[in-house]
């Protein structure tokens, strides 16, 4: 390679590296986890019971996880996320209750487990290569979420 050419490929891949910085993917949970600090929340890498990657944060004071999906063999590439966040109530909730939130509400998928406990879950498909400030919204959407759904179930 001439020195002409390896000055120009240094300088192409300097220029791709903040691009790809300002990205995020499912393929890279270590990329969320860091989009999830530099957006100001906490934000901790771990294993899935199957041992695909999870993250656990919190927003509007509620504990949530981010689970990944369509992974491959090894638990890696994934292509999919779903927010995930449950509420322990002292008295059950009707799943009447949660079909009203999944009439009106656009954000999310609720339902209440057989102990009546109240979940909230929001499925992303195909995270790749999402722009930060893209994933950003999806983070402040999510936390709007929680908070009329709190209101909601009465939490």
């Amino acid at each position: 390679m001439s020195p002409r050419s390896l000055v120009l490929a240094i300088i192409f891949a300097a220029l791709a590296l903040p691009a790809a910085a300002q990205t995020v993917s499912a393929q890279d949970p270590d990329g969320i986890v860091r989009a999830l600090r530099d957006f100001g929340y906490r934000a901790t890498l771990g294993a899935a019971n199957d041992g695909d990657p999870k993250i656990q944060s919190a927003v509007e004071g509620v504990n949530y996880t981010i689970f990944f999906y369509g992974c491959d063999q090894s638990n890696r590439d994934c292509r999919d996320i779903q927010f995930s966040a449950g509420f322990d109530l002292t008295k059950a909730i009707s799943p009447f209750h949660m079909n009203e939130w999944n009439r009106d509400w656009i954000l999310g998928k609720a339902f209440a487990d057989d102990q009546g406990d109240a979940f909230l879950q929001m499925f992303v498909p195909g995270v790749t290569d999402i722009p930060r400030d893209s994933f950003r919204r999806m983070v402040f959407r999510w936390g709007q979420g929680l908070a009329d759904f709190k209101t909601h179930i009465g939490w």
